[in-house]
């Protein structure tokens, strides 16, 4: 039991999303991995191919290493998980959101000595 969770997480991490790999049966065709779930058969699926894969139709390419300038800024930055739109309406909701506890702030006299009250 322990041998096949072990191997479970080793091929998780041989067939991580975004890892580029060719068909065994089609040399020089690269795709990449879209997902893997080892609790479907077959368990690996690709971006660019309707139809999962086993791990034995695949050919794993190594990974490119990474350069002296990896962390430059020059490449363009892409977000996949949220569109320009998704970020212009969470950047106003959080102007307002900021705004009301602004206004609140401003209303509450919590902390404040009263003027009028004498504490001693």
């Amino acid at each position: 039991m322990i041998f096949e969770t072990d191997f479970d997480q080793q091929e998780a991490l041989k067939y991580r999303p975004g890892q580029k790999v060719e068909l065994k049966h089609q040399p020089g065709m690269v795709d990449v991995i879209a997902s893997y779930d080892p609790m479907m058969v077959p368990p690996i699926s690709l971006v660019s191919d309707p139809m999962p894969r086993y791990p034995e139709e695949l050919h794993v390419l190594p990974a490119p290493a990474l350069s002296r300038n990896w962390l430059s800024f020059s490449g363009q930055t892409q977000y996949p998980a949220c569109s320009l739109g998704d970020r212009e309406a969470s950047r106003r909701v959080n102007c307002e959101v900021s705004r009301q506890v602004n206004r609140r702030s401003q209303q509450s006299t919590f902390g404040q000595r009263s003027k009028d009250k004498v504490f001693s």
